[in-house]
């Protein structure tokens, strides 16, 4: 199942949502806001669809944000499309914290902007070597949207305030340390990653639930065990 820029996959109750646009570093647009949007309330109420996971194409980008040449022609064409196309990204990013079923960003490579907005709100973030993770809003004379006052005031100390004031970027370990991912993995893991998740037999949503509970309880504690380590770092930030 295709639409012009979107990938979608499914088998064995994992619905797979490929960003498809490597030329563009996988910038979104209004339709394939739309269409994610679609797809993710469909999966939903869908019984057969247990995990939801999000990527992008190609090895340089997950997804570097919104289509700002899209969006700089419909504002000075006089058009209503760069209007429209805030309202129902920022609809999509809420959606995506309130999702029922557990949702898995593959973070690989460029995550800026609205890559942010519908990562941050996942289950899951993984991010790998590759991840250039920013809110660069502030080089263009905007400011950090999709939830970034609420995201970027979760980050320690003054990361969020960095981060959002510069629009610098952070790599995979940062960004773990930063709250803004989970977990790193090489990113020559991530077909292994899908595989396995293909491989899950699932008889019952209980039954994955608890799968998945147990298994962001770990990381989560393995998490924890990696900032008590870094704190004891000088902190660069300050």
């Amino acid at each position: 199942m295709h639409t012009p820029d979107l990938i979608i996959e499914k088998n064995k109750g994992v619905a797979h949502i490929i960003i498809n646009r490597p030329s563009a570093l996988n910038a979104i647009n209004l339709e394939m806001v739309r269409d994610m949007h679609t797809y993710l309330k469909e999966w939903a109420t869908d019984d057969a669809i247990h995990v939801v996971v999000v990527s992008g194409a190609g090895e340089k980008a997950f997804c570097a944000g919104g289509d700002i040449r899209t969006l700089y022609k419909s504002m000075k064409g006089g058009r209503q499309e760069h209007l429209n196309f805030f309202k129902e990204e920022f609809a999509l990013n809420e959606y995506i914290y309130t999702y029922p079923k557990p949702y898995i960003a593959l973070l690989d490579g460029y995550v800026m902007g609205g890559g942010m907005g519908i990562s941050q709100g996942a289950s899951y973030r993984i991010a790998t070597e590759r991840t250039k993770l920013s809110m660069p809003e502030t080089a263009i004379g905007y400011f950090p949207d999709v939830g970034g006052s609420y995201f970027l005031s979760r980050c320690p100390d003054s990361i969020g305030i960095y981060l959002g004031l510069t629009g610098k970027s952070i790599q995979g370990q940062d960004a773990v340390f930063s709250r803004l991912a989970d977990w790193v993995m090489d990113s020559s893991q991530l077909s292994c990653k899908r595989l396995r998740l293909l491989r899950i037999r699932h008889h019952s949503q209980g039954r994955l639930t608890n799968y998945w509970k147990v298994l962001v309880r770990l990381i989560m504690l393995l998490q924890q065990a990696l900032l008590r380590l870094v704190s004891k770092l000088p902190n660069v930030f300050l």
